[in-house]
């Protein structure tokens, strides 16, 4: 139940961070993680393209940067697989569920178990793979341990044009599930209000 404000309180700063605390809860829908998404799938695909193929390019020239595109990639895929889980609470979402939402240990292969994505054993082994960049390799030259070290997967561009190639499907099988599960929610959020 909403109710009147007075002007001296729209002027404290009580009313403030009363209206930002609605605009952080509206936040939580799941739009936004999936815009966030399409953002990271857009720089991580610009980054991609802007680098030159193995053959043109120079031996003095940078190599492309792989390991930033797929940390990219994975950050794209882990909005996706957050926007899903969103669509599972109901509106609003409260502050125990978001705090579940937005944490996590950048483990893509089982957050698309536990947010009820369908995936196979190849979509799985490239969710692994994409973890593997998010964790570390895409923003520490170093991981934690000597096992994520030993179990890194292979570098070259032929393996990275693969990769590439297997995510950007990936990406749209579960974009589609996605965008199917928000529709779902959104008419099932629409007629609780």
């Amino acid at each position: 139940m909403q109710r009147f404000v007075s002007w001296n309180e729209m002027q404290g700063a009580s009313y403030r961070a009363l209206g930002q605390t609605r605009l952080f809860r509206n936040l939580r829908h799941p739009f936004f993680w999936i815009v966030k998404a399409s953002e990271l799938h857009e720089a991580a695909t610009a980054l991609w393209g802007s680098a030159k193929s193995p053959a043109t390019r120079s031996s003095r020239e940078p190599k492309r940067p792989a390991h930033v595109v797929f940390m990219l990639a994975g950050m794209s895929i882990e909005n996706l697989l957050k926007a899903r889980l969103v669509c599972a609470q109901e509106w609003p979402v409260n502050d125990d569920s978001y705090k579940r939402i937005s944490s996590g240990a950048h483990r893509l292969d089982r957050q698309a178990a536990d947010f009820g994505f369908r995936t196979n054993g190849s979509d799985r082994l490239i969710l692994q793979t994409l973890s593997h960049y998010v964790r570390w390799s895409g923003r520490y030259f170093l991981p934690r341990t000597i096992e994520e070290f030993q179990t890194a997967p292979s570098e070259s561009d032929a393996s990275h044009a693969a990769l590439w190639r297997q995510y950007v499907a990936l990406r749209r099988k579960l974009y589609t599930q996605c965008m199917a599960a928000m529709r779902r929610w959104s008419r099932s959020a629409c007629h609780a209000l």
